[in-house]
């Protein structure tokens, strides 16, 4: 599971950001590998924490704000996930999330 910040440039003689903006992809936390047991539920709950802990720190860290007051506009969180299963011993991938975005002014800012 991957988070990655994303944020439009406008073109290099000014103007406003539109589909023709550079977006780049500067990533945040990565979480490799890891196991959840299904019969302990609160371990999805202590990894969403921990993930979430994370996001928060980089961003304090790199004065970037969420909420109503985000800036630049359009910025958002991007992230890549990949659920395995281990059946008869074999990693398998079963889902696939990429690019899922989430916009700056739609994280609470408390």
């Amino acid at each position: 599971m991957g988070c990655s910040y994303q944020f439009p440039l406008p073109a290099v003689a000014g103007g406003a950001f539109d589909s023709a903006s550079i977006s780049p992809l500067v990533p945040i936390v990565l979480a490799r590998s890891f196991e959840i047991d299904g019969q302990q539920p609160a371990q999805l709950g202590d990894f969403a924490a921990l993930f979430a802990e994370a996001i928060a720190g980089w961003a304090s860290g790199n004065d970037i704000v969420f909420g109503a007051n985000a800036v630049p506009a359009g910025a958002m969180l991007v992230f890549d996930i990949t659920l395995y299963a281990a059946l008869s011993g074999v990693n398998t991938p079963v889902l696939r999330f990429s690019n899922l975005q989430l916009k700056l002014t739609d994280i609470d800012a408390n």
